[in-house]
């Protein structure tokens, strides 16, 4: 599979993040607030921590 250079993650990875991220957003025009709590814990599911907290 092809790698995304400037972090080293595969395809399947940055579909995930890009789900979680989108979400996120959502949540955060509807609701107001939660962005952070969601990408954090959701990225921190299949990514190593040091990246997840990067974000």
């Amino acid at each position: 599979m092809h790698q995304f250079v400037p972090v080293g993650l595969s395809l399947a990875e940055f579909a995930v993040a890009l789900a979680i991220t989108l979400f996120a957003g959502f949540v955060k025009g509807a609701v107001g607030f939660a962005m952070p709590m969601i990408l954090i814990s959701g990225f921190a599911v299949f990514l190593p921590q040091d990246l997840a907290l990067a974000g």
